[in-house]
């Protein structure tokens, strides 16, 4: 909220200047407002909290009190203002609510306010601290659970009987040598940071502690962080508000609501009155934009026998149904898991409940289906941001009369949906948006042979579908579900409670299924979320963000001055050899050849479940423009190669560089070539199968074998031509066994033992007992040869 009061340009180094490669072993500690955020104003955070906890009245007290806090915060001091801030919108509130807003609405706003530079420098250490005038209760939950801070400072507000008074415990608000104070006694027992980021001359106090010290200079131009570089991506947020509420937004949503609220109001009644073939025209009269995309079906003719169409829908809001009835011009039932009483009762299309008992479901579902058409939407509940929840694979067991429906909404104001509070206000918060918008996509009908009549297991047709809607909508597919989002953002598991039995909380174990890994090496967390399945056939996944942007540059760096041409393996003699299938420069790193490089094979590992030892070196490979890689197979041909450490079993992709056209990775062989929607933006080349574009700090990860260690075709691939620009790529290739010992072993004539403990192992009868191991099989080499006297020393 302060305003920088001195130079403190003259005292620090921009952080331009800080150097964030090899700080693995560092400590950072950071201011947040102006510094790890970009905006210098806590106010809309307040205003968060305030609205969804307190409602339009206590936004509006805090609108009120901001003029007197900005005096205070100028003239007096920032502890002063910042104290105004604190009680205006925590007096009288439950902490619980406040911790609530802090999981599950503030993230997705802090998170788009992340500053680059400072982003840059704090994810590079290996500890990190975040020093804040702001409450700790308040900004805690995303620093440690997105941001992966290790420690968090900040001021402690005053609770009794677990409500907020709206006053500050000792020793007050962190700021000037408050919060120096509180640095220094949350490190008396180690070091001092060896790192300070800070903006304004009340953070010098704390940042002369440190050896280093930055300051971050105000550019309100500078780009945030994109959502898709955060340790962890947020898919899942409540509240109601769109925007973050600037004062002047503020502002304009307490002056709106009343006004906004009639207008939902007289949008309801025409939704519910008119016939519903003119309710499509009306909507436009009163603002509302609704656009229809492909060609939707006929309706069934019970005349003829013919059963009604199921139609899969993606979740946006309660009202999906409703706009998708809109589309074809006729109402069409939908079967829905919890939609509050009101709704039902206002909703001008039939709605029936299902009882999350599987087998009643099936037979409610198959009744309704020899009625006519029917709606539902398998996710169980909605999800706001551009992911799809796990599709519930029943309806794929009811009918094969199967019609996908990519569903899309954009509001300005507020929000349709809420995982707490009253859900019977869900449509009429989405109607009070000034001109909200639906977009229904019919996609074709699917194919006989792609649902269980043509053989295919139920759970298939509802990944597959998920996949189809999500290519449409340019989305991503997860296996989370609706207990996951509830248990996330509220709580329990989003039942809706009747009789006034009260659902239990399944949060511990919900969080304790979302892993975060770290590896025995590596100081960067893996996390699972950012991963997603591109196909089973072949088996690939897309791992978002796996490496930083730093260790990007570091790794071509070390290559840059070593490239020599591409080689292929011979399929017959397993030679490398020149050809024009190739035409990239690449060059092989050592092994751990630093700690970066040894850092991300650590990494790999993890991910992959597959040893470091199972891994060759990686290669760095460079494509100009035309450069290409002819689709090929990464297991082997030849018997020379299998003999080291067998075949490939699975590639690791990292690219190190963005490219501006080309340079795709395409499957030709892929399930999903057909379905992958692609405009212009793709390459001729990326067209002829599924493909995916080279982005920095992505990894691709596919396998070449099957489970049963069988060669996959699917698994062709290749290396689409550099169009404009030049693209730079990391491939980490792993055998089925250990690919070191296979190298010793050649190098070695292949008499050696490989265990320090082989001699007393084969003193005691291990050779013939446990001669897989010992001495080896076809194909594959032993660890104690030499002591068990198959070879000559």
């Amino acid at each position: 909220m302060a305003k920088p009061k001195g130079n403190v340009n003259l005292l620090f180094p921009s952080i331009a200047r800080c150097a964030s490669i090899r700080r693995e072993k560092d400590t950072v500690v950071a201011d947040m407002d102006g510094t790890l955020l970009r905006g210098r104003s806590s106010f809309p955070y307040y205003a968060l909290v305030a609205f969804e906890v307190g409602g339009i009245f206590r936004l509006l007290l805090l609108l009120l009190a901001s003029p007197i806090a900005g005096v205070l915060d100028y003239f007096i001091s920032e502890s002063a203002g910042v104290r105004v801030l604190i009680f205006a919108t925590f007096v009288g509130i439950k902490v619980s609510e406040i911790e609530s807003m802090a999981r599950a609405v503030l993230p997705k706003f802090y998170s788009s306010d992340l500053h680059p530079e400072t982003w840059r420098v704090f994810c590079s250490c290996g500890k990190r601290c975040v020093l804040t005038a702001n409450p700790r209760v308040m900004v805690e939950p995303f620093l440690k659970e997105f941001l992966g801070a290790d420690m968090v400072v900040g001021t402690e507000i005053h609770v009794f009987k677990g409500r907020a008074t709206g006053l500050v415990k000792n020793p007050g608000v962190l700021v000037g040598t408050n919060k120096a104070d509180a640095l220094v006694n949350a490190f008396r027992n180690e070091s001092m940071p060896n790192i300070a980021l800070g903006y304004r001359d009340t953070d010098y106090p704390f940042m002369k502690l440190c050896k280093e010290s930055y300051v971050v200079p105000a550019k309100p131009e500078v780009e945030p962080v994109s959502l898709d570089k955060l340790p962890k991506p947020i898919v899942f947020h409540y509240g109601r508000l769109v925007q973050k509420p600037t004062p002047f937004m503020a502002l304009l949503t307490v002056f709106w609501i009343p006004f906004g609220f009639l207008l939902a109001c007289l949008r309801v009644a025409v939704g519910s009155l008119l016939p519903m073939p003119l309710v499509y025209y009306a909507s436009w009269v009163l603002g509302i934009r609704v656009y229809i995309k492909g060609n939707p079906p006929a309706p069934a003719k019970n005349s003829i026998g013919q059963t009604g169409v199921l139609f899969i829908c993606s979740h946006r809001s309660v009202l999906d149904p409703i706009f998708l009835s809109m589309a074809l011009g006729r109402p069409v039932p939908a079967v829905t898991y919890s939609v509050s009483r009101f709704s039902e009762i206002i909703s001008p299309i039939k709605t029936v409940r299902l009882s999350r008992d599987r087998a009643t479901d099936a037979s409610l579902i198959k009744k309704l289906l020899q009625e006519g058409d029917l709606v539902i939407c398998p996710e169980g509940t909605t999800c706001r941001e551009p992911y799809l929840l796990r599709f519930s694979a029943l309806f794929a067991e009811l009918t094969d009369e199967l019609v996908p429906v990519a569903m899309s909404n954009k509001m300005s104001m507020f929000h349709g949906t809420t995982a707490r509070g009253c859900k019977g206000m869900d449509p009429f918060y989405f109607f009070m948006n000034p001109s909200p918008v639906y977009e229904v996509t019919f996609l074709d009908k699917l194919p006989y042979d792609l649902t269980c009549r043509g053989g295919k297991s139920s759970h298939e047709v509802a990944n597959y579908i998920q996949r189809r809607i999500a290519e449409s909508l340019s989305y991503e597919c997860t296996s989370f579900t609706r207990k996951d989002k509830y248990t996330a953002l509220a709580g329990n598991d989003g039942t809706v409670i009747k009789d006034g039995v009260r659902i239990r909380s399944l949060r511990a174990e919900i969080n304790g299924s979302v892993l975060q890994m770290k590896t025995e090496t590596s100081s960067v967390p893996l996390d699972p979320t950012r991963v997603t399945q591109l196909s089973w056939h072949p088996r690939a996944f897309l791992y978002k963000g796996f490496l930083s942007s730093e260790e990007c540059d570091h790794l071509i760096t070390l290559a840059k001055d070593k490239l020599e041409k591409s080689m292929v393996a011979d399929n017959d003699s397993g030679e490398s050899i020149e050809s024009e299938v190739r035409t990239s420069s690449g060059m092989f790193l050592q092994k751990a050849q630093d700690e970066v490089v040894a850092d991300i094979e650590s990494r790999i590992a993890a991910w992959t479940f597959l040893p470091v030892e199972n891994g060759e070196s990686m290669q760095i490979l460079h494509y100009e423009h035309g450069q290409k890689y002819e689709p090929h197979f990464d297991y082997f041909h030849d018997k020379a190669n299998q003999e080291l450490g067998g075949h490939r079993i699975a590639t690791v992709l990292m690219y190190l560089s963005d490219v501006e056209s080309g340079g795709e990775t395409v499957f030709p062989n892929s399930e999903g070539k057909l379905t992958q929607p692609k405009d212009e933006s793709w390459s001729d080349c990326a067209k002829n199968g599924y493909a995916v574009k080279p982005r920095k700090g992505d990894a691709l990860l596919f396998f070449s074998l099957h489970l049963d260690a069988t060669p996959d075709s699917d698994s062709l691939h290749g290396s689409c031509p550099v169009i404009n620009g030049e693209k730079w790529s990391a491939t980490k290739w792993i055998h089925v066994r250990s690919f070191d010992v296979a190298t010793r072993h050649s190098e070695n004539d292949d008499c050696a033992d490989q265990n320090e403990n082989c001699p007393i192992w084969a003193s005691a009868g291990e050779c013939e007992k446990n001669a897989a191991y010992m001495v080896g099989s076809e194909g594959a080499y032993g660890y104690c040869r030499k002591s068990c006297k198959v070879c000559s020393s």
